[in-house]
């Protein structure tokens, strides 16, 4: 997908539900204003990051990121409330050691 694309997109305000799987990227998709979004699925796009804006999102039931380059899990992630977290999927991710004992420190913490 060509950076255009994806600036154009992340426009797209109103949006509920966006499936970009199996979509080579090239770049970290922006969410940041798609205030609407209930699902998100990235998985398999070779994304090496969480998408761009995702704390913001208040409606989100569904974000699947598994099966792509993710290693490095951002600090936000382990601060948010259980029922934000439970709804991301990052599965089939090489996942540094360091993020994640954060993740296994956050989910002992808030029961998962």
């Amino acid at each position: 997908m060509t950076e255009q694309a994806l600036v154009k997109l992340s426009r797209m305000r109103n949006l509920q539900s966006l499936d970009l799987s199996e979509n080579p990227l090239g770049a970290t998709v922006d969410v940041s204003e798609m205030f609407e979004l209930t699902d998100l699925s990235v998985r398999n796009t070779r994304t090496t990051e969480l998408p761009k804006g995702l704390d913001r999102l208040p409606h989100l039931d569904r974000v699947d990121l598994r099966d792509n380059d993710i290693r490095d899990l951002p600090q936000w992630l382990f601060e948010t409330p259980r029922r934000f977290s439970e709804t991301i999927n990052l599965r089939n991710n090489p996942i540094s050691d360091l993020s994640s004992t954060h993740l296994d420190n956050y989910r002992k913490k808030v029961g998962i």
